[in-house]
């Protein structure tokens, strides 16, 4: 049965963290931003629609970008191809180049999950990351995030190499790796499915805003 979701002070509280070993994060618009790197991915699609079917880059860009904002990015590409009258199998062009992208500039972390990293390693809690989404597409995007050293102690983990959250199936690595109790996991996304994957794992959850929103 799964535990009840619990909500937890913004500021970090010893007392509070002290019965956790282990905190998994979410990646993306958990530890950092993730419209810098989509913003930068679909500048590249911009360029590359541009450049084959004669359009205006900035036009593109635009439309990717105020599509996006307005409903997300479901069927963002397919809404581009209806727009521009590009071929459909185009998608999958698409799509590459949002797997293999990798800007020059590298991503912020969020200056409260920073403070909170310090916080648990300095506790001795561990820290673990858990995403989801194509495995090379999120590795890249670790890859450009400025961890100033602290992934040096971070775990990442690929629950697309498993199976994608909500199913808790990664979870079962995890544990392996840290033989930790699942009482003693607690796991901090920002969505829906970050927090159904809590549930079914068994494991409490918090929801980045709690950090963030200070």
């Amino acid at each position: 049965m799964p535990v009840t979701i619990q909500k937890f002070s913004m500021s970090f509280n010893k007392k509070l963290f002290s019965k956790y070993k282990l905190v998994i994060f979410d990646l993306d618009n958990t530890i950092y931003d993730e419209t810098l790197f989509l913003f930068t991915a679909y500048a590249a699609i911009a360029n590359y629609v541009s450049d084959k079917y004669n359009l205006h880059v900035e036009e593109v860009e635009d439309f990717l970008v105020t599509t996006f904002k307005g409903g997300g990015r479901k069927n963002l590409f397919q809404l581009l191809i209806n727009q521009y009258l590009i071929p459909a199998e185009e998608i999958n062009v698409f799509l590459q180049i949002m797997r293999t992208s990798i800007p020059d500039t590298k991503y912020p972390i969020f200056p409260p999950v920073i403070t909170l990293f310090n916080d648990l390693l300095n506790s001795g809690i561990k820290i673990g990351v858990l995403t989801n989404g194509h495995v090379q597409q999120q590795k890249n995007k670790v890859t450009q995030i400025s961890w100033d050293g602290w992934d040096n102690n971070i775990h990442f983990y690929y629950a697309n190499e498993i199976a994608p959250k909500p199913d808790p199936s990664s979870l079962d690595i995890i544990l392996k790796d840290f033989n930790t109790p699942k009482e003693t996991i607690l796991f901090i996304g920002d969505s829906d499915t970050d927090e159904q994957f809590a549930a079914n794992a068994n494991i409490d959850f918090l929801h980045i805003n709690n950090i963030i929103s200070q």
